[in-house]
């Protein structure tokens, strides 16, 4: 992570669903603003993202790999709207 970027966010595949995403995610996300890049192919983790409180702000396409990809966000304050609606 580089300030408030995440560049990677790697579980290794036996790991995935036990909630070891989430627990590397809630760390970071006491930065007000995070933002990162994920594949539009990648839906799973396009959807973990979001259940995470990350919102698609565009799409593009990358330079290197000719890829269609998600620039996604995440804002301290979206979370606690959505907390207190509930």
């Amino acid at each position: 992570m580089d300030a408030e970027y995440i560049a990677g966010l790697f579980v290794v595949e036996g790991h995935q669903g036990h909630g070891t995403g989430h627990q590397l995610i809630s760390e970071v996300k006491r930065k007000n603003r995070l933002s990162l890049h994920a594949y539009e192919k990648n839906a799973g983790a396009v959807a973990f993202y979001q259940a995470e409180g990350f919102h698609i702000e565009n799409s593009m396409t990358e330079k290197e790999t000719g890829e269609q990809e998600y620039r996604m966000v995440f804002h301290e304050s979206d979370e606690s709207k959505e907390s207190c609606s509930k």
